[in-house]
Order: C-alpha cells, then sequence, then structure tokens
C-alpha cells in the first residue's frame, strides 16, 4: 500500500503536474491549508481525497498528514514537486522487497530556476526526507522540519523534480520572508551544544549531519560572506551562469535577513521592560 501525500495552499497553477505524475500510487491524499482558489477542485477532479486543517506550522501540518495514513508506506511531496520516472521505477522495486527494518527513505531534489537545473548554484545534493512507513516517523522543528525515526533510512538514487518559482521571484521572497521570521524566532530560542554538533558533523546520518551544521552556521562570523564563498566557489555556482548567480544572490538575501530577525528578537528580549 503506497499513499501520496501532499501539502495544498493556492496551488492551482501547478497542483495537477504533480498529481498527473502519481498514477502508480493507491491513493492520493491531499491536505490543505485553505485554498481560495480552485485547488481542492482540481484534486478532487483527479481522483484525490482532500482533508482540511488550518495551518500553524510545517512539523504540526506534516504530522497531521502522516498520521491520516495508517499503513503501508507514505510518499510525501509538496505541490512544486513532481516524480520523475526513474524515481518513481525506483519506488515500485523498493517496495516489493523493502530492506528490513527500513522506516524512511531520502531522496534528492533537482530545482528548476525558470527552467533550469540548479546543478552548482543550489544546495544539491541535499538528501530530504519524502518516504515513511506509516506510524513510524514524527516531524519537529516548525520551519525546515526535522524527521526523527528509529529505523534505518534508505537512500533513493532517483530524483525529484522542484519548481519553486513557478509562481515568479516576487512570490518566493513572499514566502522566505515569512519563512525568515519562522526561522528566526525558532533560531533564537534554540539552545545551542557546540561540542555535541561538531561532534554531529561527523556523524553518518545525513540528517543529523544537516541539523547541527545548520545550528553551528549561524554562528560563524561573517556567515553570508562565507555562504557566498560556498555557493559561488567552492560549489562551482558560477558555472549555472547568470540564473545560478541570481539566485546565490536571493538566497543571500534570505540569509541575511534571518540574521538581522535574530538580533532584532535577541535585542527587544535584552531590553524588555517587565
Amino acid at each position: 500500500m503506497l499513499t501520496a501525500l501532499i501539502l495544498t495552499l493556492n496551488e492551482a497553477d501547478i497542483i495537477e503536474r504533480c498529481l498527473s505524475r502519481l498514477s502508480f500510487v493507491d491513493e492520493i491524499i491531499v491536505l490543505d491549508s485553505g485554498s481560495t482558489d480552485n485547488t481542492v477542485e482540481i484534486c478532487l477532479s483527479l481522483g484525490a481525497t482532500v482533508e482540511h486543517r488550518k495551518f500553524d506550522n510545517y512539523a504540526n501540518q506534516r504530522n497531521y498528514g502522516l498520521s491520516l495514513v495508517r499503513k503501508g508506506w507514505i510518499l510525501m511531496l509538496d505541490a512544486d514537486e513532481m516524480v520523475e520516472a526513474e524515481f518513481r521505477n525506483e519506488i515500485q522495486s523498493f517496495l516489493q522487497d523493502v530492506p528490513k527494518d527500513t522506516t524512511m527513505g531520502l531522496v534528492r531534489r533537482k530545482d528548476i530556476f525558470f527552467g533550469k537545473w540548479l546543478r552548482f548554484a543550489g544546495f544539491y545534493p541535499t538528501w530530504i526526507p519524502r518516504m515513511f512507513k506509516a506510524d513510524s516517523v514524527s516531524v519537529e522543528r516548525s520551519i525546515n522540519e526535522e524527521y526523527h525515526s528509529q529505523g534505518k533510512i534508505h537512500l533513493f538514487q532517483a530524483h525529484i523534480i522542484h519548481f519553486p518559482f513557478h509562481k515568479g521571484c516576487d512570490e518566493w521572497y513572499i514566502k522566505h520572508m515569512n519563512y525568515s521570521s519562522m526561522e528566526a524566532e525558532h533560531l533564537a530560542e534554540e539552545k545551542i551544544s557546540i561540542i555535541s554538533d561538531v561532534k554531529f558533523l561527523v556523524s553518518g546520518d545525513k540528517l543529523t549531519k544537516r541539523a547541527a551544521l545548520k545550528r553551528l552556521s549561524f554562528h560563524l562570523p561573517l556567515r553570508t560572506n562565507l555562504l557566498w564563498f560556498y555557493l559561488v566557489i567552492f560549489k562551482l555556482g558560477f558555472l549555472d551562469g547568470p540564473k545560478g548567480l541570481l539566485f546565490i544572490s536571493m538566497r543571500l538575501t534570505y540569509e541575511k535577513v534571518i540574521i538581522d530577525k535574530i538580533k532584532n528578537i535577541r535585542f527587544k528580549a535584552e531590553n524588555s521592560v517587565d
């Protein structure tokens, strides 16, 4: 049994592309958080079951969605993601002979920026959780979620295609300014154990390593400068040409805003009057 779980909010322009690649699953559940366009109608017309929940944060939304599936496996997607044929075939082979004690699967994404795959300028290859055994995984952290499971992790070699700019750069900035507020609030309150995080950096667990690296990075001086060097020079982002450099500029703006908001939150806390 394989269930596709998709979270939506006003995705009428792209949801059909996502759902059209899911003919191999047994059922599709769409968890909508209050779309005002015809997202829900499109999903219903394509045979999906639509559930509704008011959005509060990403961890709670995903946990609720995962709780709707009580057996089998779950393929969780965002509306702007699309399963490529190779990934579909790999999933089908995986389900025929699931490795023992495996409860979660990771996959890489190809981020598409106005028709171009950002092979170098993005954060490829970042492994993200997208396959789950029902009742085996919990999600924590309100933004840039962390997934926890007691079982083993499987690495899929194919990809998901990701269209984060399908609504244009303006919409991307609006969404990420909201993300920056959520991220800043979380990081400002997060207790950091540098010794533990350094230890996690050599962990074989890709998710643990990624979370530790993210926490530590926000304590580096000149973080945005280092990130520019990492993306443009170390990751060879310049090879993606003008589109790659534009994306890097947008990403650095987002990261800089997070840092500024963290400082603002801490400044207010230190200067608050009881």
